[in-house]
């Protein structure tokens, strides 16, 4: 009845491409794209309005995104080790068990994000705004990155 979800990183390469072109043409405004089982590792799209965004399941290890606006977004399950998110609005934002591990989130808004279940093993957190956050069940070590 249902078919099976695809791996991380399975999303159609030609929407991750278009949105990579527009980016590099200078557009910044992508408000609700949806990009299930996106394959995003080591984008560099800093500044841009992803606001309503549906990544779920997205591949986005080592995605510099610093200085975004990401309210709202799904990131439901992705996978964001080492993602550069310095100073990211991400309140509101889905990230229930996503891996946040070793993530740079300094300075982000964190405000009514949802948390639950997330890895923020060795994630760098000064400054960033944790109130109202859901943190349930959240792996929560903040010793600093090695190297």
């Amino acid at each position: 009845m249902f078919g099976r979800r695809p791996r991380f990183g399975q999303a159609q390469p030609t929407i991750v491409e278009e949105l990579l072109e527009r980016y590099d043409a200078g557009e910044i405004d992508f408000p609700g794209l949806s990009i299930a089982h996106a394959d995003l590792r080591d984008v560099h799209v800093e500044g841009v309005n992803l606001c309503g965004a549906r990544l779920q399941w997205a591949n986005a290890a080592r995605i510099h995104l610093r200085g975004s606006y990401l309210s709202f977004i799904t990131l439901f399950q992705a996978y964001l080790r080492l993602a550069d998110l310095r100073g990211c609005d991400l309140g509101y934002a889905d990230l229930r068990e996503t891996d946040l591990s070793g993530a740079d989130l300094r300075e982000a808004n964190l405000e009514w994000a949802d948390l639950r279940g997330a890895d923020l093993t060795g994630a760098l957190l000064e400054g960033a705004n944790l109130r109202r956050a859901r943190l349930e069940h959240t792996l929560l070590n903040t010793k600093p990155r090695q190297g």
